[in-house]
């Protein structure tokens, strides 16, 4: 009993500082788990709670899990409950639908948002499976994504629905440059050129099956029409 009122006071003197601050809920626990994450990694999350390991378990400090949770664009609603000793937090996570990078100067800069396009992550790649489109820093103002990011982005989706097997093989997408769209598949070294248009992913797919039939990937590829120069 001593050592449990002791315990009590050493956690309120470190977390409860001077009068007139608001008591803050912290416990200690035995375990913390995490149920629903699929692309928020449980270390993304507790690396910014305050929390210390003491012996037979953790120290916690309930309010400042709640802040960072409730911070957290990528977390859509969370619900914490205990568990025989432990907490354990339910997570629904907000979908990556795109993955974009902003070409700024010789940097790139990689950013992630839902199907609103709300960015969920900056400098932080959590959907890794989407491919990277690459757009120029006059796409992004003050946080909002230009009308022809968002047109390209439509058309991007119906390739995922009408084309799921070719789309899961894109990997990089660049509409930096407004006089052409180029790009990379997965685990092929040609880089694709072709000029902005309805027709774009269709071009690049039918040279893709005829490189992958051939064997043979070059370089560079530019595609006008029904004709294609490769180096």
């Amino acid at each position: 009993m001593k050592r449990a009122i002791l315990t009590t006071l050493c956690i309120f003197t470190v977390f409860h500082a001077a009068p007139g601050d608001t008591f803050q809920d912290v416990r200690k626990i035995s375990r913390i788990e995490f149920r629903g994450l699929k692309y928020i990694s449980k270390y993304e999350i507790v690396s910014k709670v305050e929390m210390r390991v003491v012996q037979g378990g953790f120290i916690l400090n309930m309010d400042s899990l709640n802040n960072v949770l409730g911070n957290m664009p990528m977390v859509q609603s969370y619900r914490v409950g205990e568990d025989n000793g432990g907490i354990v937090v339910a997570v629904v996570e907000r979908e990556p639908l795109f993955l974009f990078a902003v070409q700024r100067s010789r940097n790139v800069l990689p950013f992630e948002v839902d199907e609103n396009f709300r960015i969920l992550s900056v400098g932080r790649v959590h959907a890794e499976d989407r491919p990277l489109i690459v757009i120029s820093d006059d796409d992004l103002v003050d946080g909002d994504i230009s009308a022809r990011v968002r047109n390209f982005a439509g058309y991007l989706r119906y390739i995922e629905n009408r084309q799921p097997a070719f789309f899961r093989e894109l990997s990089e997408i660049s509409i930096a440059e407004p006089e052409h769209v180029s790009f990379m598949l997965r685990n092929r070294p040609t880089r694709y050129y072709v000029a902005p248009g309805e027709s774009s992913m269709d071009s690049v797919k039918r040279l893709v099956s005829y490189f992958d039939a051939v064997r043979y990937y070059p370089k560079v590829a530019r595609i006008f029409g029904d004709m294609a120069v490769t180096k």
